[in-house]
């Protein structure tokens, strides 16, 4: 839980993620209005290869409470012929390993990882031209939360934040993105990870 100091001084919390996160991150910005000062990376992170490669960027000169931080969607898309990964389990892992190190060696920041959202595998098949499946994204959860305990980072489970309000109706019809309640779902667990209590439930969406 970040303590909020005064409301001139709220602290700094940066997003880092993909596509998933710019939907939920403005919620979370109304959602802490005159509480927390919440930003995101203006970029899509990409996969954990692409976060490495940016993160020293991301992070300069950000005096941060928080960085809460996600990757894993990019990294298991599966070419639909092959069956390749984009980055595989093992490039992963290691990839997410030098990410903590880079964070705990460059920043202070209460450093907070966030589970891989869900993906219905047949809605996404039909408008992709490559897979994702809900198998591979289990698979890296459970590996990425070997490395983020190990490490003693907090976890903000979306994954089950998905999964509490519905995959079917929390998840679009490309199987990956989030329908407004999804994004609210996501983003009531982001705040209530943040300050360690329940947002309100009147939002503009």
């Amino acid at each position: 839980m970040i303590r909020v100091a005064t409301m001139v001084e709220k602290p700094s919390v940066l997003i880092i993620g993909d596509s998933i996160s710019m939907g939920y991150t403005p919620l979370v910005k109304e959602l802490t209005a005159g509480r927390l000062d919440v930003e995101r990376i203006k970029p899509n992170g990409g996969d954990s290869a692409n976060v490495l490669a940016h993160l020293d960027e991301w992070i300069a000169g950000r005096p941060m409470a928080a960085i809460h931080f996600n990757c894993g969607l990019h990294d298991l898309k599966r070419d639909r012929k092959t069956g390749a990964l984009q980055q595989p389990l093992e490039v992963y892992v290691r990839n997410l390993r030098e990410i903590i190190r880079r964070l705990r060696e460059n920043t202070a920041a209460r450093l907070i990882w966030a589970t891989i959202t869900p993906v219905m595998d047949e809605r996404h098949r039909k408008v992709k031209e490559f897979d994702r499946l809900e198998s591979d994204v289990r698979a890296y959860n459970a590996a990425a939360l070997e490395v983020v305990r190990e490490a003693g980072l907090d976890v903000n489970d979306l994954h089950a934040a998905v999964e509490r309000e519905g995959v079917e109706e929390c998840i679009c019809e490309d199987g990956v993105h989030m329908t407004p309640k999804g994004d609210l779902a996501l983003a009531r667990a982001v705040v209530i990870c943040l300050l360690g209590v329940s947002p309100p439930a009147n939002i503009s969406r």
